[in-house]
C-alpha cells in the first residue's frame, strides 16, 4: 500500500542514462568542465553532431547539400539555434581543376615571391608562414586528397566511404519528448548525434523491453518455484516477498527523486536472486520444523540474516563513494538486500502458518 500511494502521487520510477552521473560530486575538474560548458555552448548538452556519408566525394556533396537544407529549415522553425555545416571543404574535380594551373604557377615563382618581400624589409622570421605555404604548393598534390585543415571535419573509412562531420546547438536540451523535432535530420545518407539524443532514442525501448522481459519472466519463475516446492502456496508466498521488495525499493527510488541508471539496475537480479535463495530456504526449514518459528529463527533465520546483512554493509560502503553512479548502485542494493531479508525471515513464516490454517 505504501508503494502503491508512492507511484500514485510521484508516478513511475525514471531511467536515466546520463553522462554526468559518470563523473565525481567532488571532482574539481569536473566542477571547471561544468563551467566550461555553462560558458561555451559547444561543450554543453544542447551541442550536436551531425554527419553525412557517401560512396565518393559526390555523392557525400549531394547528401551535405539535403542536410545542409534541413538545417536551415529547422533554424526557421526555431529549434536549431545555429550550425556549422562545412560543405566547402569537400573536395570537388571542377574546382581542382580550375585552381591547378594558378597554384603551379604561383609554386614556381616561390623563390622569386620570397626574394621581393625578404628586400621590402621582412625578416626571416617574418617569412616563415609564407615560405612553408609556397613550399606545401610545390608539392606533388594528389586529386581527391583531403587538406590538412579539412581533417577534422572530412573522413574516408577503410571501405572507402566518405564521411562529413559538422556541429549544431538546439534551442532546448534534447529529451524524450522533443527528440522527434530532429528527425528531418535522420536518413541513409545523413544523421544527428549526441549522447543526449542517444539517450532519448534508448529511453523508450529500455522501459518496453523491460515490461516485455518482466512478464514472462515472472511467469517462468513462479513455475519454477512451483516446481521446487510443488505446492502453488508455497511458490505464491516466495513471489509476493520478492515483488513486495521490488516494489518498496521502486517506491524508495521515486520518494527520493531518484532513477535507476546503468550501475543502479543491478539491484533487480540481486534482489530477485536473493528473495528466491531466502524463500526458499525459510520454507522447506518450515516445513522440517512444522511451521515452529523458534526452531526455524535458532537455524536458517540467523544464518539469512548474517547473509543478508553483511551483504547490505558490503554495497553500503558505495554509499559513500565519490561518483553519483556508484553511490545510487550501493544505496539500492543495500536496500533491497534489507527490506528481501527482512520480508524473508519475519514475513514469510506468518504466511506460511496462515495458508495452514
Amino acid at each position: 500500500m505504501i508503494a502503491a500511494a508512492v507511484f500514485i502521487v510521484k508516478g513511475e520510477p525514471d531511467v536515466s542514462f546520463s553522462f554526468s552521473m559518470v563523473q565525481p560530486t567532488t571532482s574539481e575538474a569536473a566542477a571547471t568542465f561544468g563551467k566550461i560548458q555553462a560558458k561555451f555552448p559547444a561543450w554543453s548538452d544542447k551541442n550536436l553532431q551531425l554527419i553525412a556519408r557517401g560512396d565518393d566525394w559526390e555523392k557525400l556533396r549531394s547528401a551535405a547539400g539535403e542536410a545542409e537544407e534541413q538545417l536551415a529549415a529547422l533554424k526557421e522553425k526555431g529549434i536549431i539555434a545555429r550550425y556549422q555545416w562545412p560543405v566547402d571543404l569537400i573536395p570537388s574535380a571542377v574546382h581542382e581543376e580550375a585552381n591547378s594551373k594558378p597554384l603551379t604557377d604561383i609554386a614556381a615563382a616561390r623563390e622569386a615571391i620570397l626574394a621581393t618581400v625578404t628586400a621590402n624589409g621582412f625578416s626571416e622570421t617574418g617569412t616563415a608562414l609564407d615560405r612553408m605555404v609556397l613550399e606545401a604548393l610545390a608539392k606533388p598534390y594528389k586529386p581527391g586528397a583531403i587538406a590538412e585543415l579539412a581533417k577534422h571535419s572530412l573522413g574516408v573509412s577503410d571501405d572507402g566511404k566518405r564521411f562529413l562531420s559538422g556541429s549544431l546547438l538546439v534551442v532546448d536540451e534534447v529529451t524524450e519528448d522533443n527528440v522527434s523535432q530532429l528527425s528531418p535530420l535522420s536518413s541513409e545518407k545523413f544523421q544527428v548525434t549526441s549522447w543526449a539524443v542517444i539517450q532519448a532514442d534508448l529511453l523508450p525501448s529500455v522501459r518496453r523491453d523491460f515490461n516485455v522481459i518482466f512478464i514472462p519472466a515472472t511467469i517462468a519463475l513462479l513455475l519454477t518455484l512451483v516446481l521446487v516446492f510443488r505446492s502453488v502456496r508455497d511458490a505464491a508466498i516466495s513471489i509476493a516477498v520478492l515483488l513486495t521488495s521490488l516494489a518498496l525499493v521502486n517506491a524508495f527510488v521515486v520518494a527520493t527523486g531518484h532513477a535507476w541508471n546503468f550501475l543502479s539496475v543491478m539491484a533487480i537480479p540481486l534482489i530477485v536472486g536473493t528473495g528466491i535463495d531466502y524463500g526458499i530456504h525459510l520454507i522447506f526449514s518450515l516445513r522440517r520444523n512444522n511451521g515452529d518459528f523458534n526452531e526455524v529463527w535458532n537455524g536458517v533465520g540467523k544464518a539469512i540474516c548474517f547473509c543478508g546483512l553483511s551483504t547490505a554493509i558490503g554495497f553500503g560502503s558505495l554509499v559513500f563513494a565519490s561518483n553519483e553512479m556508484l553511490r545510487s548502485m550501493g544505496t539500492i542494493c543495500s536496500l533491497g538486500v534489507l527490506l528481501t531479508t527482512a520480508l524473508s525471515v519475519f514475513v514469510i513464516p506468518g504466511l506460511w502458518q496462515r495458508t495452514r490454517h
